[in-house]
């Protein structure tokens, strides 16, 4: 059974850095568990998914429904779900890479140097995924594999799913396609790899080992902006300080295999030291919603913040997560948060947690700061 966990008013008064971070009232824990009908696809054939690691939904249909897409970081692929009340059907899945990168895709594959050398081509690895109309935007995490170092081609790659108003993967002229051609509403692009090495402050951590003293680079947020996409670092984090790269979007699929201009911002955000972004979400009134967690393995507490997409401004704490264990007694991360709506002031995410089976999914309910 999930251990109950609540969003905790004693502990914080802990999390204050340097006066940079704004403390709202500590609300009461209101969180209600999903069931799942069904199985997400795992790993291994027959078993349900426990690592999921990212989640988005469409607008909310006129039954009460929602369609969301998942992804699991441990295979190639994402998979479509109904959500409607407090109940999640899963779906059809749509390949998001094949057994080769293929000679079309924009931009050009990164090489580097991961301690452990070239681990081939096999998983996506995806951590963070959006929805903005017609596309469901997904990312690899862009970093050496946590497990042995190695580089891994199709972790180092951004994708997109174009679907039409009833979240149908479609053709280039908005057709429906049939699911055993869904592949083809897929475009991948390495350009993002190119965005992130130039990038300052954070593009001299771009294949290093992830570990507390390499501080690696890799991705497990990801959020859209008008026209710009916000990629939410886990790592490296520098001085207590987090952050988000943003970059445009039609630039980052531009045809070709020649390098482009893409003007990057990088934007830091204090949410203390060694804590890093574990998801973003996009409020209605423009700020995010931070799922912040460890840069590593560190023992530091999860928790939520409410912050604005740009340089300078403080991230407000909304909440902290008390630990949560599996059945077996092991503890285990929240992952991944989906926006499941704002009600009178007060925010509903959906939030999955790594290393429960599918994702043992809870929404979670506090007021906005």
């Amino acid at each position: 059974m999930i251990r109950a966990f609540a969003i905790a008013a004693a502990s914080l008064a802990a999390a204050i850095i340097a006066g940079d971070i704004q403390l709202s009232a500590a609300p009461l824990n209101r969180q209600i568990a999903y069931r799942v009908d069904g199985a997400f696809a795992g790993k291994k054939p027959g078993k349900a998914a426990k690592d999921l690691s990212g989640v988005a939904c469409m607008p909310v249909r006129a039954d009460g429904s929602r369609l969301c897409l998942f992804v699991n970081d441990e295979s190639h692929q994402a998979q479509f779900a109904i959500i409607k009340g407090e109940t999640i059907v899963p779906g059809a899945t749509v390949d998001l890479i094949g057994e080769e990168p293929g000679d079309d895709v924009p931009g050009s594959p990164p090489d580097p140097e991961c301690p452990a050398g070239d681990g081939g081509f096999g998983e996506f690895d995806g951590e963070g995924i959006v929805y903005a109309a017609p596309y469901f935007y997904i990312t690899g995490s862009h970093g050496c594999s946590r497990n042995g170092g190695e580089f891994r081609l199709s972790s180092f790659l951004l994708a997109r799913i174009k679907v039409d108003a009833e979240g149908r993967p479609v053709d280039a002229g908005g057709k429906p396609l049939p699911e055993d051609r869904w592949g083809e509403a897929v475009e991948l692009t390495y350009r993002l790899s190119e965005v992130l090495q130039q990038a300052e402050t954070v593009g001299a951590f771009f294949g290093k080992s992830l570990d507390e003293g390499e501080n690696g680079l890799n991705i497990e947020g990801l959020e859209i902006d008008g026209e710009q996409l916000l990629v939410g670092l886990r790592a490296p984090t520098i001085k207590g300080r987090s952050f988000i790269v943003a970059a445009d979007i039609a630039t980052l699929f531009k045809p070709g295999h020649d390098p482009v201009d893409i003007a990057a911002e990088v934007i830091p955000i204090a949410l203390g030291e060694d804590i890093g972004i574990r998801d973003l979400v996009r409020l209605p009134d423009g700020r995010l919603a931070v799922l912040a967690g460890p840069m590593q393995e560190q023992e530091l507490a999860y928790r939520i913040y409410i912050a604005e997409p740009k340089a300078g401004g403080a991230p407000k704490l909304a909440g902290q997560l008390d630990p949560v264990e599996d059945e077996d007694g092991d503890a285990v991360k929240p992952e991944a948060l989906a926006l499941l709506g704002v009600d009178d002031g007060e925010l509903r995410v959906l939030v999955l947690f790594d290393g429960m089976k599918n994702g043992g999914p809870v929404e979670m309910r506090f007021p906005l700061p």
